[in-house]
């Protein structure tokens, strides 16, 4: 939300579990679609969607490389405005 907090989540593996991480090619894309659901209370106001992946033995988020080589543990994809209700 606008003020960095987590709003919603949802939680799966990638392509419903039939392409793991480690079998992932450097600079692989791997495509999967989800519905996100704005909780009716979301506060108007711009919001930042985004992805991480964890080791759901210890909940460790991956590491990620981004464009230009900067080292993250999430993936920026777009920002969202959520309007008045």
């Amino acid at each position: 939300n606008p003020a960095g907090q987590l709003v919603t989540s949802t939680d799966r593996r990638p392509a419903n579990g039939l392409r793991p991480t480690t079998s992932w090619q450097a600079d692989e894309t791997v495509s999967d679609r989800y519905a996100i659901e704005i909780p009716a209370a979301a506060a108007s106001g711009s919001y930042s969607l985004v992805v991480l992946m964890y080791n759901p033995e210890n909940g460790q988020r991956l590491p990620v490389r981004l464009a230009g080589g900067a080292a993250s543990d999430m993936v920026p994809l777009a920002s969202i405005q959520v309007a008045p209700r």
